[in-house]
């Protein structure tokens, strides 16, 4: 639902605030920038987001921005292990975490200016940036039977997933999440982000909006997420954001 969700308002909402009302603005005379910080939830996962917007002239700002995001591959799936009671679910064939941070630069223009305090400011926003990713190995918990191949003198351990040596009837569960930063490799890239900002706030120095919009980063390598899926290189991902903060 939040993918059809995204899509629509991106698809409906940006050619109306293109041709609506460009002059009618509100002056900001008493301010030159605003900072802004929130929520961003996207199709293959979510994250927290801040955003800095420098007054040019009225209705035209630079804008720059950082996320941080987690990044799903579509193929993932949770499960339990059906032979062995009180087993944790985990991701089968998920052999890494993949987290992206990503700095960005911009311009933001009002396209329809909210006119009053009951209004809505409806601005069209773009970015480019060069994304870090930062990937890191999963940790399952992984059950050993003895040399007997008995229950009795069986052995549970935390390892790094092995889809060649861990079978599913192995394992017990997904170990501790914050395992592995020390094993984190990192994968540079591109990123590109465009999408409608409507400011709501009927406070005149406070700043609460909501962001939607389309991002597609692109990495040199393919990012190792799952062992029996295809893992890709470019992710184009639909997101919606939730941001508060202050006029300066």
């Amino acid at each position: 639902m939040i993918k059809k969700f995204l899509f629509i308002s991106v698809l409906i909402g940006l050619p109306w605030s293109l041709f609506a009302q460009k002059d009618d603005f509100v002056s900001d005379i008493d301010y030159t920038s605003e900072v802004y910080y929130g929520l961003l939830f996207h199709t293959n996962g979510w994250g927290v987001s801040i955003s800095k917007a420098k007054y040019i002239e009225d209705g035209k700002r630079w804008l720059f921005s950082a996320d941080l995001v987690t990044m799903k591959h579509p193929k993932e799936e949770k499960r339990l292990n059906p032979y062995i009671e009180g087993t944790k679910k985990y991701v089968f064939g998920k052999l890494n975490y993949f987290t992206v941070f990503r700095p960005s630069i911009g311009r933001q223009r009002v396209v329809y200016s909210k006119g009053d305090k009951r209004g809505v400011q409806v601005s069209f926003n773009y970015n480019v940036g060069a994304p870090i990713g930062f990937v890191r190995p999963v940790y399952l918990e992984v059950y050993h039977p003895s040399i007997l191949g008995r229950d009795e003198g069986a052995t549970p351990s935390t390892e790094v997933y092995d889809p060649n040596s861990h079978n599913p009837d192995m394992i017990l569960g997904r170990a501790s999440y914050f395992k592995g930063f020390d094993k984190t490799n990192i994968y540079p890239g591109l990123h590109g982000k465009v999408g409608l900002n409507f400011e709501y706030s009927g406070v005149e120095n406070l700043v609460r909006s909501v962001e939607t919009g389309v991002a597609i980063d692109v990495y040199f390598k393919q990012i190792p997420i799952m062992a029996f899926a295809h893992n890709q290189r470019a992710f184009f991902t639909g997101y919606l954001s939730f941001y508060f903060g202050k006029k300066q």
